[in-house]
This record gives structure tokens, sequence and C-alpha cells, in this order.
């Protein structure tokens, strides 16, 4: 029997394709208790693995054979029940776990992570999660006090990991938007009409204004005298 926490549970998930593997981690540990070898043979159920995919009467050959699978035993391979898992996600949602449906999951979420397939954010996940109360206990206490220090301004304490995480989540907020943007190609056809743009418009202004300079500074009073003076040096130095 192999227990895996809930973190490797998510990384099965993610690897699977499901979409916010934070809440289907969850909905795993609710299941099994991350208990790959988990089985309940139990009423309407023949369910195995770390999602419990209910393999009861008729259900079974036909399962297996969408899941590319000749045993149900195979399914106590995390990777092939996290495949499995997508598979009955994408086609019934996540009613077809009695853990969300009652609730039960929800004590296996962190703190303000989300619990939408739709819109999920692994970036927000991964910073309320970091940045949620701290953990309190016996023997934590002198740690947490050592974080602290007081605003002489308002007299509050104040974190300084999450005030420097806050920091940090500010930029790393920044470069995923950006690197978001610089992946769509459709802004850098847009950056190319700016600076095409801006070249043809140089040059027109350059066509424009030429004559205009040169009329200028033929009008300028010397303008001959220093054209003349400058031809001559040159003559003499040819000689």
């Amino acid at each position: 029997m192999a227990k895996l926490t809930q973190a490797q549970v998510a990384m099965y998930a993610q690897s699977a394709g499901m979409p916010n593997p934070v809440l289907m981690s969850a909905i795993a540990m609710a299941e099994s208790g991350g208990n790959t070898h988990a089985h309940n043979p139990l009423g309407l159920d023949n369910s195995y693995g770390l999602w419990q995919i209910n393999m009861l009467g008729d259900m079974g050959p036909a399962r297996r054979r969408e899941f590319g699978i000749t045993s149900n035993s195979q399914l106590f391979d995390p990777a092939v029940n996290a495949r499995a898992a997508a598979k009955i996600l994408s086609q019934q949602g996540l009613a077809a776990w009695s853990v969300y449906t009652n609730g039960s999951y929800k004590r296996y979420m962190p703190s303000g992570a989300s619990t939408s397939l739709v819109n999920w954010d692994p970036l927000e996940d991964f910073w309320n999660d970091l940045l949620g109360p701290p953990k309190r206990g016996p023997g934590t206490e002198d740690f947490e006090r050592g974080r602290e220090r007081f605003d002489p301004g308002t007299g509050q304490a104040v974190d300084d990991l999450s005030e420097l995480a806050t920091g940090v989540k500010g930029v790393a907020e920044g470069v995923v938007k950006a690197g978001t943007w610089m992946g769509n190609s459709k802004n850098w056809v847009r950056v190319a009409y700016v600076v095409g743009g801006g070249v043809l418009a140089g040059i027109g202004l350059y066509i424009v204004a030429a004559p205009l300079i040169g009329k200028a500074a033929a009008a300028t009073p010397g303008a001959s005298a220093i054209k003349a003076a400058v031809g001559g040096g040159k003559k003499k130095g040819k000689k």
C-alpha cells in the first residue's frame, strides 16, 4: 500500500490535465486518503484507487476499454487512476464524486484556494496558500514573535515574511501578465503596426521638411559667403 501526500496527488492531477489540481487533489484525499490501493467493494461500489473509480457491473468492461486497461487493478497506479478521473471529470463534472456534492472535500482545501474549475488561476492559489494566516501552535510562538515587528505609525504588528511575499507577488504577477501579453500573436501585430507607422511618419516628415530647411538655409544672410569660403578652402586643399 502506498500513501501519497496531497501535494503528490495534485501533481498527478496536473499531469493528467485536470483543471484546478488543488481542488481535484482535495477530492482524492476525501475519497481515498491518498491511499493508491484503496478499494471499496461495498454496496453500489467497486471503486479503485485515489479517485475511487467505480468499475461496478457493466461499467467495468466499458470503462476498461475507455481507459485503455485490461484489469481493474491497474487503477491502483496513480497515473492511470488520474487519467481515468480526468475522463470522468470531462464527462460528468465534479458531481461524479459524492465527496464533492456532500462537501467533505472542503477540509482538504487550502485556505483561500479556488473551488472552481472555470478560470482557475494557479498563481492565485499559490499566493493564497503562501500568504494565508500563520499556523500557530505548541512550539511556534517564539518563532512567530521573532518574525513580527511593529509599525511605529500604526502600532500594529507587521509580518515581515508576508510583507516581503506581497511585494514578490506583485512582481511575479507583473511578469506573468507581461509573458501572457507577449505570448499573444495579436499583440505582436499591434507592435508591428505602431513601429511601422512611426517609421513611415518619420520618412514623411523628412520628405516634407527637407525642401523647407534647404530654402531657409539659402535665405539666411551670409550663407552664400560661408558656402564660398568653404568651397574655396576645399579647392586650396586639393592643390
